[in-house]
């Protein structure tokens, strides 16, 4: 793939260079939609990080963010309304953190080339 990537954190680039190594992923979009969502009561707008394409042709909505983010209030009234907003697709959303980050990291370099 090696295309130019907008990326906001150090943590999404290295997310983004594995999804392009990665032989099981045939394309994935940065920042590919918006999801409304309410917070205190008070609409507002989510762009998840990255929709991920499978050769299987199944897709996941991921969401990249340090693991110390994931308990604060506003991300999980987002990932709630994401998590609801995919579910109708038959698309799952999932949270990468650090830890995420290192399995996707350990597959990539394990594959077969």
């Amino acid at each position: 793939m090696k295309k130019s990537l907008h990326y906001r954190s150090g943590y999404e680039s290295t997310i983004y260079e594995c999804l392009d190594a990665w032989h099981e992923v045939v394309g994935f979009e940065v920042e590919p939609f918006v999801i409304p969502y309410i917070f205190q009561g008070v609409g507002h707008k989510y762009t998840p990080d990255v929709l991920v394409h499978y050769k299987d042709g199944h897709k996941e909505v991921w969401e990249i963010k340090p693991a110390n983010q994931t308990t604060l209030e506003r991300n999980t009234q987002k990932w709630r309304a994401a998590k609801q907003a995919l579910e109708s697709r038959g698309w799952d959303f999932i949270v990468m953190t650090e830890v995420g980050i290192d399995k996707l990291k350990t597959k990539v370099k394990k594959q077969t080339k």
